[in-house]
């Protein structure tokens, strides 16, 4: 994903969407498909009112003083520099608009609205737009690498049905439907990572 540094654009904290789960959702599915901007806080660039921070000895994360104010010196946001993989395994703490994955705590963070629908209709398969497999591709790759799908000899069939069903409602959310894909169509896009994930089993 490009890196952004937008200007007057609206961006909202993960807290904004504690209690909507489908909103919950939404979000999580742009960030681990890197359909969506998201910035977040850089700790070395910020500091609280008065007080000084400190650190929660078990989990090195920061621990906010009560009743002290986050003070932000330019530049305190960090934009995209996270790969999108960091998001298919990450344990989000959406009251505090944080996620932590493999040791690494990120805090502040905001995603780019509107995250769905997207302003303008996505073009898949045109210079610079990737085509609607790749999405197939980069669920059926966080699936198999989170454990959500274990390859077997002789189940890449059932798979490709459940991609076929999850993408028939994932392409609806946007603003202009994306083309459907068939079964054998998403069968030929998840086999190379199948067989991949089959071979790493007899090693």
């Amino acid at each position: 994903m490009a890196s952004v540094d937008p200007q007057d654009i609206t961006w909202i904290s993960l807290t904004q969407a504690v209690g909507k789960e489908d909103w919950q959702r939404r979000i999580i599915d742009d960030l681990r498909a890197g359909r969506v901007h998201y910035r977040y806080l850089d700790t070395a660039k910020i500091r609280w009112k008065d007080k000084i921070e400190d650190l929660d000895p078990r989990t090195g994360e920061m621990i906010r003083p009560a009743g002290s104010e986050i003070v932000r010196e330019d530049g305190s946001y960090r934009y995209d520099d996270l790969s999108e993989w960091f998001w298919v395994g990450a344990d989000v703490n959406w009251l505090w608009s944080a996620a932590t994955f493999a040791g690494k705590t990120i805090q502040g963070i905001e995603v780019l609205l509107p995250a769905r629908p997207p302003a303008t209709p996505i073009k898949t398969g045109t210079a610079g737009r990737p085509p609607v497999s790749h999405f197939v591709e980069v669920e059926a790759e966080r699936r198999i690498e989170s454990g959500a799908i274990v390859p077997q000899e002789g189940k890449l069939e059932d798979c490709a049905r459940d991609l076929a069903s999850w993408w028939e409602a994932e392409r609806r959310h946007y603003q202009e439907p994306l083309p459907p894909l068939t079964v054998s169509a998403i069968k030929r896009v998840v086999r190379p990572l199948w067989n991949k994930a089959l071979s790493r089993q007899k090693l």
